[in-house]
């Protein structure tokens, strides 16, 4: 792991601080780590509840820093609790999610845990299960190891379509046997260990169909591991029903905003704004990008951490071809393409919602807030007031102007 010296030290020049403003380095996320002015809702639930097998989901909109605090939780609660953690994006095939690859991906980690510690007792049922209903259907040699079996059936389930069906129906055919299997491995690994178990499952914000997501959350298959779980969960699945009549069977559903800048009446949120400037601080040496960038950048990012760093990241893309620091104009140009490419996406239904927030009139209904969200031309909630992506306020002042007045639909 990278630690903080040796970020700065790789951060002197632009061509450095290109690399490292990288959002996807999560590999240096422990070097790069700023605690938010507020107390992220999930570290405080985790660490308060006492018991062990509770049901946490915590929802954020994408780039607000989810995966970085669900990391700094498993390190925060590894002294005392057997951590395994679980990157949907790089497990499962989320174009086409299902409730039980998650299982089967939830299983195959609890399997890899006991045998690091060499326990047999209470996993026999388990490892019987997968050695039947997925090793000897999907082909998986005898001479691989437990660890490297489990991975192979993986790789198949996420790549291979046939062998995702056929795991699919393993689950679904014999579903009570599974869980049962699984929960005594769990106990087991518990009282072998003295340490409660923490499963995070990372990234299912990032699943291409809604509905699959919605329906999986919906399946209560998802409360029966007997462990303490945390999924991660895309923000705007709040404004779902079927999603929070699901979630409600969860023991707490918390929520990840994207950093405050400004309070209700409009004034700045001063911590907001010195928590990002430490952000990119730790990214990039002072000398080179000048005052008014920073300010730009952490104004057009809206407060949300992936939009700051990719926006830094494409300034010093250009500042690097030009002179030796970013300026201002190096943020507006790119501002300029970022909102061309938002621009490209919107309907002519995004501009007349958003022509609604932005005026302050009228509600929009659930589907439809939803939708804006997903698309990341909401990028606020606080205290029920609706925030348009800083990068879109200028395309939606220019529809109302263009259409000569405000109309509510």
């Amino acid at each position: 792991m990278i630690g903080y010296n040796q970020v700065m030290s790789d951060s002197r020049t632009l061509e450095s601080a290109y690399a490292s403003l990288d959002p996807l380095r999560e590999a240096w996320s422990a070097g790069y780590y700023v605690r938010r002015p507020d107390e992220c809702e999930v570290h405080a639930a985790l660490r308060e509840d006492g018991s062990a097998d509770d049901k946490t989901i915590l929802v954020g909109m994408w780039g607000s820093g989810k995966t970085t605090e669900l990391r700094c939780l498993a390190a925060e609660l590894g002294r005392d609790h057997v951590v395994m953690y679980i990157d949907a994006p790089q497990a499962m095939n989320l174009t086409d999610f299902h409730y039980a690859d998650l299982l089967i991906l939830i299983g195959a980690e609890v399997l890899k845990a006991g045998d690091d510690v060499e326990l047999s007792e209470g996993f026999d049922d388990l490892r019987a299960w997968y050695e039947e209903r997925l090793f000897q259907q999907m082909g998986v040699g005898e001479e691989d190891s437990l660890s490297q079996k489990c991975k192979r059936i993986g790789r198949k389930i996420a790549l291979e379509l046939p062998s995702r069906a056929l795991a699919r129906g393993q689950v679904e055919g014999g579903l009570a046997e599974l869980l049962e299997s699984l929960n005594s491995a769990l106990e087991a690994l518990r009282a072998w260990t003295g340490k409660r178990v923490l499963i995070i499952v990372d990234g299912l914000d990032r699943a291409y169909d809604p509905g699959q997501l919605k329906r999986a959350f919906a399946q209560p298959a998802l409360l029966e591991p007997a462990c303490r779980m945390v999924y991660a969960a895309p923000w705007f699945l709040l404004y779902d029903r079927e999603f929070r009549v699901a979630s409600a069977a969860f023991t707490r559903c918390c929520k990840l905003h994207n950093v405050k800048l400004y309070e209700a009446d409009g004034s700045t949120y001063r911590p907001g704004w010195e928590m990002l400037r430490e952000v990119l601080a730790q990214r990039v040496a002072p000398e080179l990008m000048c005052a008014g960038a920073i300010e730009r950048l952490i104004e057009y990012s809206g407060g949300v951490i992936r939009e700051l760093l990719i926006l830094a990241r494409e300034a010093v893309l250009l500042a690097r071809r030009e002179r030796r620091q970013v300026i201002e104009a190096d943020v507006e140009r790119v501002v300029d393409r970022a909102r061309g490419s938002y621009a490209v996406m919107v309907t002519g239904e995004d501009y007349r919602a958003l022509s609604q927030v932005l005026a302050g009139q009228g509600q929009l209904n659930e589907a439809l807030l939803s939708a804006l969200f997903m698309k990341g031309l909401l990028v606020g909630d606080e205290g029920g007031a609706m925030a348009i992506n800083p990068l879109m306020r200028p395309l939606v002042a220019q529809y109302i102007q263009h259409a000569g007045v405000y109309k509510s639909s």
